[in-house]
């Protein structure tokens, strides 16, 4: 039973416990909010104890369920997300992940009313990664570009030194979002909610009215 049974353990995101001078995950798209565990067992199709360098992220590990069902792929599902088992079958998997974050309305509310200032984290945050390189903008015009295999704690931002592979990064950045808009699918109303989900959700930061 167990060898037929394919086991993952992962997690949705990770905490600053102090790093960046911020604790929780309410607040960006730092590698320790953004780079989890992905361990997945199952010996029909992942060698033991292999390690894998590749880009991934947690969109991709429904469809390597799919895949390994051999349930067909929803055409208005999520374009940019790939199955791990073409990996593994040397398809063509190295991609460029996607990340974006809303302002945190809720926690920036509550943090002002300890009289703490979150100005400077008051804003919208999108970023790839593409090449070992990291790219983020920001709805204030930020812009911030770090190398990850130097400098995977994102400590020097870059992008005032690196023209060419920052305008580089941006294009990629511009080309990436444009196919993620062109696949997400068609809008889907919210989903009806009672008024006590409502509150527990708004009460976690999840939703803010």
């Amino acid at each position: 039973v167990l060898d037929n049974t394919m086991i993952i353990i992962t997690s949705d995101h990770g905490d600053n416990l102090g790093e960046h001078g911020i604790v929780g995950h309410a607040y960006g798209l730092f590698n320790t909010l953004i780079d989890v565990p992905l361990i997945i067992r199952y010996p029909k199709y992942f060698t033991p104890g292999s390690t894998v360098t590749e880009n991934v992220q947690i969109s991709d590990v429904f469809y390597t369920i799919m895949d390994v069902v051999g349930a067909e792929r929803n055409p208005s599902g999520l374009g940019l997300a790939k199955s791990l088992l073409k990996r593994i079958k040397e398809q063509d998997y190295q991609k460029t992940l996607i990340f974006e974050h809303d302002t945190p309305v809720n926690n920036l509310n509550w943090a002002r009313k300890e009289g703490i200032n979150v100005d400077h984290l008051d804003k919208e945050q999108r970023a790839i990664i593409s090449g070992g390189y990291k790219y983020l903008q920001t709805s204030k015009g930020e812009e911030e570009l770090y190398d990850l295999g130097k400098d995977h704690d994102e400590l020097k931002n870059l992008i005032a030194e690196s023209g060419g592979l920052a305008s580089d990064m941006r294009d990629k950045f511009k080309e990436i979002y444009g196919k993620a808009r062109q696949t997400s699918g068609v809008a889907r109303p919210r989903p009806e909610m009672d008024e006590e989900t409502k509150q527990r959700l708004k009460s976690l930061g999840y939703i803010n009215r």
